[in-house]
């Protein structure tokens, strides 16, 4: 099987915060001619995140780890999204290794990542948790966990996975009343100093 041009595939990261979890859902489609095929779409996607994500190693608790990655077809169907094939699913975190040493921050406080589109209604809202209270001024982010953040972003928008006619541009599959199946690609990010929080939400839900 394959990923077809303009055809949208999900990315499921699940992270593990000392015993809690933690879930961050990405979006990708296929801009490009070719149809790379589901192994290569996976290992491209793990590759991917694996390295955005280690910006984040010396500031994340030694104790937080990547579980796995769970990569899946989707399209909308009757304003839902809808999975019609899985991809893949196995490890992705090698190079995202965190080695912050101290007492780490509640498992709900997360500094956020809020990707723009095109498009105003449509965003992407990615939450980081497992920081340290080193890093921490009360309600808002130390210099270094913004950076850092900033950083995380800067190389995502810059390093879209790419191949042999083939492009898996990260941004949103609308689900919007009128722009319902159309996918929005990220340009730009957002990183507030302040913390958030990560609230429990369903994959796909907060994107």
């Amino acid at each position: 099987m394959a990923v077809d041009p303009g055809n949208v595939v999900r990315a499921t990261v699940k992270f593990d915060l000392a015993g809690q979890t933690m879930i961050n859902v990405w979006e990708f489609q296929n801009v490009g001619e070719g149809s790379p095929d589901n192994e290569t779409v996976f290992g491209a996607l793990a590759t991917y995140l694996d390295w955005g994500y280690a910006y984040l190693n010396e500031l994340l608790e030694q104790n937080v780890s990547g579980v796995d990655l769970k990569v899946d077809k989707v399209v909308v169907v009757d304003g839902k999204k809808t999975v019609i094939e899985n991809v893949g699913q196995g490890p992705w975190a090698y190079n995202f290794v965190p080695e912050g040493v101290g007492d780490r921050l509640p498992s709900t406080i997360a500094g956020l990542v809020k990707f723009l589109t095109s498009h105003g209604k449509s965003f992407g809202r990615k939450f980081v948790g497992g920081f340290l209270e080193a890093d921490s001024g009360g309600d808002t982010m130390s210099v270094d966990v913004v950076s850092a953040l900033a950083e995380l972003a800067a190389w995502l928008l810059d390093n879209a996975p790419t191949g042999s006619g083939w492009a898996l541009v990260p941004g949103v599959l609308s689900l919007g009343k009128t722009t319902a199946g159309s996918f929005f690609e990220f340009l730009a990010a957002e990183i507030g100093t302040y913390w958030n929080s990560q609230r429990r939400r369903r994959p796909g839900v907060g994107v």
